[in-house]
């Protein structure tokens, strides 16, 4: 990976194409070289490195990548007021892995564990329903239920059923409109 800046990189290539003179070729060479060694010890390390013994909990076919195709590994380091947080992430090829944890070695567990379940042929991303009616539904479900009691949600689903779902049946989400829903509001 080069850390520089690629005008002055090329100028300093011309320079070299075009001098006779040995010593300042010599000279060029040697920035040239600096100039692509730049990345600090600190930048060497955002590149996850994993054991063997957690390289042969990866599935053999990611594993094989690791080794041979250089798949890599990032590794992020987030402060949120006083507690940090590590995240772990591949983006290449086909791939957009992401796991975290409080440690590094969890994080590490976290990546592995969403690496197998690719491998076994789970999805990651969950199938969000775009129709509105499917989607209400799936929202009630899966994040309303939970924030609720048992007497809030099961009224809050019967307002749903009774008045809203009616209204804008199985329309996409990105078709509602603002003026759609005041007229909504305006009814009751």
């Amino acid at each position: 990976m080069f850390n520089f800046n690629l005008g002055a990189w090329s100028s300093k290539i011309i320079e070299l194409a075009t001098t006779t003179d040995e010593k300042e070729k010599l000279r060029l060479l040697k920035e040239i070289a600096d100039m692509s060694d730049t990345d600090t010890r600190e930048e060497r390390e955002k590149f996850l490195k994993f054991t063997e013994k957690e390289i042969s909990k990866i599935p053999k076919n990611f594993r094989k990548e690791f080794r041979t195709n250089g798949l890599r590994a990032h590794l992020r380091q987030r402060k949120r007021g006083n507690s940090i947080n590590y995240e772990i992430r591949c983006r290449r090829q086909s791939y957009n892995i992401s796991a975290s944890g409080i440690t590094i070695e969890e994080a590490k567990q976290n990546f592995i564990n969403k690496l197998n379940a690719i491998d076994n042929g789970a999805n990651l991303i969950p199938n969000i329903p775009t129709a509105f009616d499917k989607f209400a539904l799936y929202y009630f479900e899966n994040y309303r239920k939970r924030k609720v009691s048992e007497k809030t949600y099961r009224n809050d689903c019967g307002r749903l059923q009774k008045n809203i779902i009616p209204y804008f049946k199985n329309i996409p989400i990105k078709s509602v409109t603002p003026s759609q829903c005041q007229i909504l509001i305006d009814m009751f």
